[in-house]
């Protein structure tokens, strides 16, 4: 369907290459159906990052490779290469809430370094400070957050409530506070877009749990569907972006992808 073929596509520009094709509820086909469905998703992954991906067939009801999948899993966490948790801290919010007791409760991911209780912290773009009265990591009370891992940062600070920080804020180490509105970026152009991006071409950027509005300027020429070229991201209100982040672009109205 196309929103999976856009789901995909979003995978793709995100850098995916690891993954697994579950064939759900293959009780209900036979060897004849199972391998034409089959075909039909690996014309559907050539060329992305996912192409080589293990189709497996499963079974809710009857269980039929549920094991195999589980164990596929786990083997590929177990190859996972550890985050990288010896930089400096950077936290993408995706909720904020007061919890009776402790005060203003965010959580989101840890993307970098770890968070460590007492740790005075940033909130960015908008420049509260912060201090880690608690972690909770993997859903129970830690010491520390590590990078990869979801968290829940207990923050308290002047002028910090649950409305203050919203979603797509970055709590992270001060040095690293510095908001922007106009980002130089590598835009690839889905192959799906009827036209070429030109100069200050309307958007919407997704980064982590961001969501921005945008103006794409290309730096040489409008970007033809099915290309990649060095763009300027000119945005509504800065963002705590760094270099290397992926994101995505849509459309203004959110009915589909662009590119990232």
């Amino acid at each position: 369907m196309p929103q999976t073929r856009e789901h995909l596509a979003i995978l793709d520009l995100l850098g995916i290459t690891r993954g697994f094709v579950a064939l759900t509820k293959a009780d209900l086909a036979g060897p004849e159906r199972r391998a034409e469905v089959t075909a039909e998703i690996q014309t559907a992954l050539a060329g992305t990052g996912l192409e080589k991906a293990p189709i497996l067939a499963v079974s809710a009801l009857t269980g039929e490779g549920i094991e195999v999948l589980r164990a596929g899993l786990a083997a590929a966490e177990a190859e996972t290469a550890a985050r990288n948790d010896a930089g400096l801290l950077r936290f993408a919010v995706d909720r904020s809430f007061t919890l009776a007791g402790a005060g203003t409760v965010v959580t989101g991911m840890v993307l970098g370094g770890r968070a460590k209780l007492d740790d005075s912290v940033t909130v960015s773009p908008s420049g509260l400070t912060a201090r880690i009265r608690g972690i909770h990591a993997q859903n129970r009370k830690a010491a520390e957050g590590l990078a990869g891992q979801r968290c829940a940062l207990n923050i308290a600070g002047e002028r910090v409530t649950k409305d203050a920080i919203r979603r797509g804020d970055v709590v992270l180490a001060p040095a690293l506070h510095a908001p922007t509105d106009r980002i130089d970026a590598e835009v690839r152009v889905l192959a799906s877009e009827a036209k070429p991006i030109g100069i200050w071409f309307p958007a919407r950027l997704y980064t982590h749990a961001t969501e921005v509005g945008a103006r794409i300027v290309p730096l040489a020429g409008p970007l033809d569907p099915e290309t990649q070229g060095l763009v300027q991201l000119v945005l509504d209100r800065p963002i705590a972006a760094t270099i290397g982040d992926r994101f995505i672009l849509r459309d203004t109205s959110a009915i589909r992808t662009i590119g990232g």
